[in-house]
This record gives structure tokens, sequence and C-alpha cells, in this order.
């Protein structure tokens, strides 16, 4: 039962990224409402709604208003590949992607399509880039999810935060938003620690639903005056305290090793 709930959700998984990539493709940049917003967007939102369908994801969001109003970026936290999808089923938004992700076959032309921003993160100009074109989007609406941990964490941990991004938004006048994600069940998202086919077949072939819960943040608007290390701070708090609180990641300890928050 197990390997046909895996041939199954691998045919409808890859057959909505294909056909929803081609569609996008096609007809994603008309332009919809007035905020420069595109289809290709909308389309890349109702593809990830129907992947987490296929894959039996479900998603509760705690305050979906502050979510589905946000102009600006949104701060998450990255355990999984699992958090693109997530983010992109509840509401159209864009991402700062590493350069790589541009070059895969569907993903990487579904990415350029909604707009996302890449950045070769080992090339301080390609990062200048990015802070640049950041910095002065013609909106902000669809917002773009960034990352401030800057890679996936480890299962149950939450990385230093680097605070680039909140240079950004303290420089431009952008708003952002936290959010943090919390997975009823860390194994089945965890691809870190196992091979790449195991975490495949771990999510693929289970027969029970796994919950993405999204916890909603009150908005920043920061200003010239704020200090962007401060505001990068306050913010892993916030989130780390929900993650250990409502979540299953474990709380920190003296004993941790102290990492040094990075600039992007």
């Amino acid at each position: 039962m197990k390997l046909i709930r895996y041939i199954l959700r691998m045919i409808g998984f890859f057959s909505t990224l294909i056909i929803g990539t081609i569609i996008a493709l096609l007809i994603g940049w008309i332009p919809v409402g007035s905020n420069g917003a595109r289809l290709a967007q909308k389309i890349a939102a109702q593809m990830s709604k129907m992947a987490l369908a296929i894959l039996d994801v479900k998603i509760t969001v705690d305050r979906p208003d502050l979510l589905r109003q946000h102009s600006g970026f949104i701060f998450s936290n990255h355990s999984s590949y699992m958090d693109i999808m997530v983010m992109m089923a509840t509401e159209p938004v864009r991402f700062v992607a590493k350069s790589e992700v541009r070059r895969m076959l569907f993903i990487g032309r579904l990415a350029w399509t909604i707009g996302c921003i890449f950045v070769k993160r080992e090339k301080k100009q390609s990062r200048q880039a990015a802070r640049s074109t950041l910095g002065r989007l013609d909106s902000y609406k669809p917002a773009v999810v960034l990352f401030p941990e800057g890679t996936t964490a480890p299962i149950g941990q939450l990385l230093p935060y680097r605070k680039g991004a909140f240079e950004i938004a303290k420089e431009a006048g952008i708003n952002y938003l936290p959010v943090s994600i919390v997975y009823s069940n860390l194994t089945l998202i965890d691809w870190r620690s196992v091979p790449f086919r195991q975490a495949l077949w771990n999510i693929m072939s289970r027969n029970s639903t796994l919950h993405a819960n999204l916890y909603v943040h009150d908005p920043v608007t920061p200003t010239p005056d704020d200090d962007a290390q401060a505001l990068c701070d306050q913010t892993r708090q916030e989130m780390l305290h929900v993650l250990t609180t409502k979540g299953n990641y474990r709380p920190e300890t003296s004993e941790d090793p102290a990492y040094a928050l990075q600039s992007v």
C-alpha cells in the first residue's frame, strides 16, 4: 500500500509541477490587479495548494488577514523545502533564492516567472546587486519571502539570523512580517540527515496527515533610526519563543555553540 501511495503521489505531484509551470510560462506574464502582480504568482499559489493536497498536507494560519494584506518582506524560519510550498499556498508570494535554483528545469523556470530574486551567496557583487534590487522594487505586493537563517536548519533548531535583510528593510523603510512555521511531524520533512530518496519516500508514502501551522507575528515598520542588529535579534527571539512553546523546536541552552550573526 505504501508503494502505491508513493507512485500515485509522485505522478500527481510532478504532473502538477510540469503542467502548472508550462501554463505559467505561457500566460503568467499577464498582469492582474492594480499592484503589478502577475498571473504567474496566482498560478503558482494554486499549484502549491494542489501539490500539498496530493501530499495530504493541511495548512492552518492563525491570523490570515495579516498575511493576506501584507505588503513588504516576510521573514520565516527554514527547516525544509516544504516551507516554500507552504508559503506559496497561503498567498501569492515570491522569494529570494540561490542562483542554483534558476538552473533547475521546471522549478527554476517557475521561480523566474513569479519574479524571484536570485543571488550567488558566495559572490559579494551578486549579494550587493540583490540588496539593491530588494530595496527599490516597484511594489512589495506580492510580498517577498526571505529566510534570515540563510539556509535550511537542522530539524528542531533555529540558526542565527543574518542581519542583511533587516538592514535593507531599515534603509528602505520596508515593512516586514515574521511568520513561524510549525510542522506536526518534523521527521517527515527532514531531508538533511537522511538520503534524499529516503526523505522523498517518507513524505510520499505515509498514511497520516501532515499539519503545517503558521503563526503570524505583528508586522514591523522599521525606521532609519532603528538598529538593524537589534531588529534581527528581537525578531529571532520572538520567533524562537513561538517555535519552542507552540511547536517542537528545542529551547536553546548555554551549551549551544555561539553562532556569529552575519550580514548577507
